[in-house]
């Protein structure tokens, strides 16, 4: 991992998940780029319409970014190389852009929790972003504090992993934290059929050299979110990683009947994995 890219809004949620990817680019010497997407406003009146200069906006934008980098450079005593880029247009666009042009290895965005303590609200941005960009996407609860990830849970469906390149950052980040990998199917054992017993053992050997079990959600809940969620918290696990693909577990999660509604624990950041 060579470039993170950590987006914000300047939200105290954003700012979180900020000084998440610097630690996270410090642990893994990565550069850290701080990235801001706007678009021009228009302000109106009964008979005016008047659009603020870009040029101001982009001067008001780069102000604040610079502050935020200043204060990083200060914490982490230039020990992690950081700039920081803002631009103008339609957001989704602006990503996808800049990701491809930055050879961005990871983008880094925050989440704002509502509601009861074990649901997560994912902002349109951010679960947009998961299925869109060319990377992977770590989505950080605004609770979610830095720590070494000493347990990581890839929860699959079994179906088969087209592109194993795209689990590259799972582990490597597992290597360098010498984490321990839940390799968690998402059904009942006792309801599996032997085909599916054998792609859950297939799975297994992507992740040679690295410490793993393979284990099952006990869905007791019949509803696959509450299951993961009790085993994420029972093993006090540090960070979930998915596959996002069209039918995938991610893509039920984000467009079921409780939208946008993720039940993980609130302080388990979130890793979208492309397939």
């Amino acid at each position: 991992m060579k470039t993170i890219v950590a987006a914000t809004d300047y939200s105290k949620t954003s700012l979180n998940a900020v000084h998440y990817a610097a630690e996270l680019a410090l642990k893994t010497k990565s550069k850290l780029l701080l990235y801001h997407a706007f678009g021009v406003p228009v302000i109106t009146s009964e008979a005016v319409v008047v659009a603020v200069p870009f040029e101001d906006m982009e001067a008001a934008n780069n102000k604040r970014l610079n502050s935020i980098t200043k204060n990083l450079k200060k914490k982490y005593s230039n020990t992690v190389e950081i700039s920081y880029l803002t631009q103008m247009g339609f957001v989704a666009d602006t990503f996808e852009t800049m990701i491809e042009a930055k050879k961005a290895d990871l983008l880094v965005m925050g989440i704002k929790a509502a509601g009861k303590v074990s649901e997560i609200v994912i902002g349109s941005t951010a679960s947009d972003m998961a299925g869109r960009v060319k990377c992977p996407v770590l989505i950080v609860p605004e609770k979610a504090s830095f720590t070494k990830l000493k347990k990581i849970v890839f929860a699959n469906d079994n179906e088969k992993i087209s592109n194993t390149a795209n689990l590259k950052i799972l582990l490597e980040l597992a290597s360098i934290f010498k984490s321990k990998l839940f390799l968690l199917n998402v059904r009942d054992p006792d309801k599996l059929i032997s085909s599916e017993k054998k792609k859950a053992s297939e799975i297994e050997k992507y992740f040679k050299g690295i410490e793993h079990s393979i284990d099952f959600v006990n869905n007791k809940y019949d509803d696959v979110v509450a299951g993961i969620n009790e085993f994420v918290k029972d093993n006090n696990t540090d960070m979930v990683a998915m596959i996002s693909r069209k039918h995938s577990l991610l893509n039920r999660i984000f467009t079921e009947t409780n939208t946008k509604k993720m039940a993980f624990h609130t302080n388990v950041p979130l890793l979208s994995l492309h397939d």
